[in-house]
């Protein structure tokens, strides 16, 4: 599969960047020599020197000097190329490469079902709360308190209907998350360091749990009500906080292999712009093309911007 024409300028700018940049730095380096000769030719004893020796070591040094300056003028001029090039190759490569390359596509797959982790971890949350909620619930009905204004209190049965009914569902997410934990597992193998795994999923109670507590006592019920809401709320207060923490560093990580990965095509295609993309040119006149197609590529991506914030808006 060919690379995209976008893609293929981005890597012919970035070849002409690094063939401007090496020249200047050996012009600098030889230079550097130059100045270092023309040091040597100083006269001794200042102004007590001949007249014509001191004016004959001053315009080698001010030659020297001025190119120089012209040299580093120049390559200062890579600055904004640079700037421009870092961050838009590696988008326009990762399109790519997510369209054309099946091991890229891999590691972005972990980096997805961690994010897939993460979220339902996030949405793991509101089932903590209302577990919490009905089994407080439960116990209320179990012992009678109802707070002002709530009406009507449930029966014993339909109260642990209700938490049974909650039970269930989350057991549901659960196994979903632990799936996708899972498929992170499988995926990632052995390239993902041990400070980089998922956490265990939560351990919420289960529809057995309720079946039990159908034939407790009413004290013993509400002993293990309260602490299933207890465990509900530290889930929503802190687990879902460490679990998240615990995501982003394995995303972290899992990004860095994608990266690495991405990097490592990039050298190629860097290597491969360098052989087959340029040739060798006036540097004034290269520098000046990059700073036209740095113009041009900045107001395209800016007019598209515009359109697709109008398009949005139009929806």
């Amino acid at each position: 599969m060919e690379l995209p024409s976008d893609l293929v300028a981005y890597l012919r700018n970035e070849a002409y960047a690094t063939l401007c940049r090496q020249s200047l730095i050996g012009a600098l380096d030889e230079l550097g020599k130059q100045k270092e000769e023309v040091m040597a030719t100083k006269p001794p004893f200042g102004m007590l020197a001949p007249k014509s020796a001191r004016e004959a070591f001053e315009t080698s040094l001010r030659t020297v000097t001025d190119s120089e300056d012209e040299l580093r003028r120049r390559l200062a001029q890579l600055s904004p190329i640079d700037a421009w090039l870092e961050p838009v190759i590696p988008k326009s490569l990762h399109k790519y490469l997510m369209v054309a390359n099946a091991d890229y596509q891999y590691y972005n797959g972990i980096c997805e079902a961690v994010k897939l982790w993460e979220y339902q971890i996030n949405e793991l949350r509101e089932k903590g709360t209302a577990l919490a909620r009905d089994a407080r619930a439960a116990a209320d009905a179990i012992s009678g308190n109802t707070a002002p204004g709530r009406g009507l209190r449930p029966s014993r049965t339909e109260s642990l209907a209700t938490l049974r009914a909650t039970v269930v569902s989350s057991a549901n997410d659960i196994a979903d998350i632990a799936q996708t934990a899972s498929r992170v597992t499988q995926l990632s193998a052995d390239e993902l360091p041990d400070t980089a795994r998922l956490p265990a999923g939560p351990q919420f109670r289960t529809a057995l749990w309720i079946d039990q507590l159908m034939s407790l006592g009413d004290k013993t019920a509400i002993v293990e009500l309260e602490k299933c809401e207890a465990e509900a709320r530290f889930f929503t207060r802190e687990g879902v906080k460490q679990m998240l923490e615990q995501a982003a560093t394995t995303h972290a990580a899992c990004i860095q292999l994608r990266d690495d990965y991405l990097n490592a095509c990039w050298q190629e295609a860097r290597d491969h712009a360098l052989r087959n993309y340029v040739k060798e040119r006036d540097i004034d006149e290269v520098l000046a093309e990059l700073h036209t197609n740095y113009a041009t590529d900045v107001e395209k991506r800016q007019a598209e911007m515009i359109k697709n914030s109008f398009e949005f808006a139009a929806r």
